[in-house]
């Protein structure tokens, strides 16, 4: 640490200016809860083609409309 005092401003006041220098180490950050990587071959199951089957049916959403 480098500190220095200036002398305060001429209004007759005991203030005086100090000017430091720090050096600050942090330390690391913990993460917090952090999100599971997600499964994609759940996606390719039937489970998961029955349920967007399902939402598209109850949502009115179609693939192709040709």
């Amino acid at each position: 640490m480098n500190c220095h005092t200036y002398p305060g401003a001429d209004c007759d006041t005991g203030h005086q200016l100090l000017v430091a220098t720090l050096k600050v180490r942090l330390g690391k950050r913990q993460r917090q809860n952090s999100i599971p990587p997600l499964n994609l071959k759940e996606l390719k199951e039937d489970k998961a083609v029955q349920f967007a089957a399902g939402v598209q049916q109850v949502y009115g959403i179609g693939g192709c409309t040709e």
